[in-house]
């Protein structure tokens, strides 16, 4: 063990933001940082960027239909080509593309109603998605490699039958 006084102190200066900076709501579900340095933030009032300066936020708009499907956002993560993948708080999830600004809806196997709750990056840049079905167990689906699933339209998830390595949900 090394005694306390050999540690050096540093001061740490932090700012709090919060709505009067721009932050369009208090309660942050999650929060991911893009490779030019934005941090994008899950709130339960839309998706929120901030890039050093102040915040935007992105939110549903019923007349645009490139636009967020829901304003909750509870999971959030980015994948290797810089695209947001989006778990809303009514279950669904989306996939955002910030060069561009637009949305897009992804679609679930139909047979059955899942209620989607996190998303993360696997190790070779497939995303996975946990849900619950109607009896509360979990469930998860995989998308293709980014390299694929960049030219594929509509997009789609397809269900895992074995289990997941190397990923660790909440």
């Amino acid at each position: 063990l090394i005694p306390h006084a050999h540690f050096k102190e540093v001061p740490v200066e932090a700012k709090l933001y919060g709505v009067d900076d721009g932050l369009s709501q208090g309660l942050i579900y999650g929060m991911v940082m893009d490779h030019d340095g934005r941090l994008w933030l899950a709130t339960k009032d839309g998706l929120n960027c901030y890039n050093g300066r102040g915040f935007r936020t992105f939110r549903h708009e019923a007349t645009d239909i490139l636009s967020m499907a829901h304003d909750q956002v509870q999971s959030l993560s980015m994948d290797t080509l810089g695209m947001l993948w989006l778990v809303y708080t009514n279950g669904t999830v989306g996939r955002f593309d910030p060069a561009t600004e637009t949305f897009t809806k992804l679609r679930a196997p139909s047979n059955n109603r899942l209620n989607f709750r996190e998303v993360q990056r696997m190790p070779d840049g497939g995303m996975v998605f946990r849900s619950m079905d109607s009896t509360g167990h979990s469930m998860y689906f995989l998308t293709d490699l980014p390299e694929k699933y960049a030219a594929q339209a509509p997009l789609s998830l397809q269900p895992i039958e074995n289990e997941i390595p190397d990923i660790q949900f909440s």
